[in-house]
């Protein structure tokens, strides 16, 4: 471990010893975070960034924060955080991997604020059939963060958080600078009496997170099949998948509004590329868990010396909802997106087929 790795875990560190108040972490809990992250390469004037809502990176090689990740208590003021993300992208000719695993430990200073100390372990490969890149790299990060009631049975936090990386074939040193939002609900705590119906109720908004493989097909072009955990929705340049966060808002009984929305941006090596959808989804309750409906999607993008383009387009979607954990509910989901060609980027027709995996969570 490098010099610049001791001042900043060292500081962290010494938090542990202090005597405060008791303080509770509660059940263990699953959340879903995003934000801005600042790239800076040690001994050098460049520097990158990513802005991801919800968070998550397969794009490119920048490490930003995992998306996914749990509070796992272990006393009443220290827990364990791991969190993971991941994602693969291929088509004919190409292919992209990202794994990241990170584990760390929080510790509750006051009821509000916190510190963590931890590593991330991240697998990256690239290669074109000819030529193929691969490696491991192993990081270090901490944290300072403050976490709040949000309503219900959701939790939410703000976090500054630093990752240190070193050299490797699939990438240079780098400093990596964060400010993250994330939401939390748990996961253990409430179980499911024998013999209730599983059938997660329709009534009260919930907000939803999702992942799962997606197939992209344009007309005389190529393929690309994209998984990732969360869903990277419209990160890339080219592809477009189902938003990773959305909130389901009963209109009645058995109709369900779903509105999805997402945001990113990512400066690297020069170039910068913005993406953003929102999706919005009529969704009728069948009876026993099922569903089905319809809704639109719209997508933009901008990048470097070309200007905004839109697209327009449909989906149908079909789906089971079950118990999950906790204050969890599951969902499986099986869609389909079709976007016209569109003459002011000159994009070409596609069709998107995703198998989504998501969880829901009441937010009353």
């Amino acid at each position: 471990m490098t010099n610049r790795f001791v001042a900043p875990l060292a500081a962290l560190a010494l938090l542990a010893p202090l005597q405060l108040a008791a303080q509770q972490w509660g059940p263990t809990a699953l959340g879903l975070q995003g934000g801005f992250t600042y790239f800076k390469y040690p001994g050098t004037k460049f520097f990158d960034s990513e802005l991801h809502l919800p968070g998550f990176s397969d794009g490119t090689p920048l490490p930003t924060p995992p998306s996914l990740y749990l509070i796992v208590p272990v006393s009443g003021r220290l827990a364990l955080e791991p969190s993971i993300t991941l994602g693969l992208l291929g088509s004919v000719g190409f292919w992209n991997t990202h794994f990241q695993l990170g584990l760390r430990g929080d510790y509750l200073v006051t009821s509000t604020f916190y510190g963590a100390i931890g590593g991330i372990l991240v697998r990256e490969g690239y290669g074109n059939g000819v030529t193929n890149t691969s490696g491991y790299n192993l990081g270090a990060q901490a944290g300072l963060g403050a976490r709040f009631h949000l309503t219900g049975v959701i939790d939410g936090r703000a976090e500054a958080q630093v990752q240190f990386w070193g050299k490797t074939r699939t990438g240079v040193a780098q400093n990596a600078y964060s400010l993250m939002l994330g939401f939390t609900a748990p996961v253990s705590g409430r179980r499911n009496p024998a013999g209730v119906q599983t059938r997660p109720p329709h009534r009260g908004v919930r907000l939803g997170i999702a992942g799962g493989l997606s197939d992209q097909r344009v007309p005389g072009g190529v393929d690309q099949l994209q998984l990732s955990l969360p869903g990277a929705g419209t990160q890339g340049p080219n592809f477009v998948s189902p938003p990773a966060f959305f909130v389901a808002v009963p209109l009645t009984d058995r109709l369900t509004l779903e509105p999805g929305l997402e945001l990113h941006r990512t400066h690297f090596n020069g170039f910068t590329l913005a993406t953003g959808a929102l999706a919005t989804h009529l969704n009728l309750g069948l009876g026993g868990g099922w569903y089905g409906g319809t809704g639109l999607v719209e997508v933009a993008r901008k990048s470097t010396r070309k200007p905004m383009t839109g697209a327009t387009g449909l989906s149908v979607q079909g789906g089971y909802e079950f118990r999950l954990a906790g204050a969890w509910n599951g969902r499986l989901e099986l869609s389909h997106i079709i976007l016209a060609k569109q003459r002011a980027g000159h994009d070409q027709p596609l069709s998107v087929t995703s198998l989504m995996v998501g969880a829901t969570v009441p937010l009353n």
